[in-house]
């Protein structure tokens, strides 16, 4: 970015959201400021008009110019270097989330991009497809700048480190209770439904710090429930036949 002379009037309503420009030379640490986003700028010179015929027109600025409030400039980068401290401690010791209706991971994606400290270590999900998506989709590790500048959500997807549980919450619930009790018998051991292999061994005490749910998405519900206008009458929703199933699973 650079300065000028011109100006120009712009009416409140199109301002989308507030940007940040300081002096380069103001700048702590120019990888983190170029990377932060889109409002994100620095200054070094000043032209006389908004579109220069030539680079030989600029005139140098120096960052006393009184074009800014260094106070706030350091003030914020101030503020800028706390965030990154503490999404780099949370990374250090990130609690370790279960992720109950999981779905192709979602609700994961979310937690761990916007908190930051969280990390998904078991999910359990009843649709096959779904429970595939979120196993086997490969990501990169989120670090701390990826949690700032939320660059997580278009570079990783899903979590094939996760322990996926795909069968139905209350068939492993009763899985963990008995493995807990050790009251579970050789061939009590669930299924997945998609290839019928054995679950992996439930989560223990101590192995998970925070539950996180979506609400399930079954035939029941009454988001999928639609109004016929012709009748005034509610009619269920059309859904795939798997879905259908599924949703007649988890009420037995």
């Amino acid at each position: 970015m650079f300065f000028t002379d011109e100006t120009e009037e712009v009416p409140l309503d199109d301002v989308v959201a507030p940007c940040y420009v300081l002096h380069q030379n103001l700048i702590f640490d120019m990888n983190l400021w170029t990377v932060l986003g889109a409002e994100y700028f620095y200054y070094r010179y000043r032209f006389t008009r908004r579109s220069p015929g030539s680079w030989d027109e600029r005139e140098p600025v120096e960052e006393d110019a009184r074009l800014g409030c260094e106070v706030c400039a350091y003030a914020l980068q101030a503020r800028l270097t706390e965030a990154v401290e503490f999404a780099e401690e949370a990374q250090k010791h990130r609690l370790r989330a279960f992720d109950v209706f999981a779905g192709a991971g979602a609700m994961s994606l979310g937690m761990e991009s916007a908190v930051g400290g969280m990390k998904t270590t078991h999910a359990v999900e009843i649709s096959p497809s779904a429970a595939r998506t979120f196993r086997y989709a490969d990501h990169p590790e989120i670090d701390a700048a990826m949690v700032l500048t939320r660059a997580s959500i278009f570079s990783r997807r899903n979590s094939p480190k996760t322990i996926m549980y795909n069968q139905c919450v209350n068939e492993l619930l009763r899985y963990a209770v008995k493995s807990y009790h050790g009251i579970l018998e050789e061939d009590g051991v669930p299924k997945d439904l998609y290839d019928n292999s054995r679950l992996p061994p439930p989560p223990q005490p101590g192995d998970i710090d925070v539950i996180t749910a979506g609400f399930p998405w079954c035939v029941y519900t009454l988001r999928i429930i639609q109004t016929d206008k012709t009748r005034g009458a509610r009619q269920p929703a059309s859904l795939p036949a798997e879905h259908v199933s599924e949703g007649k699973r988890c009420q037995e």
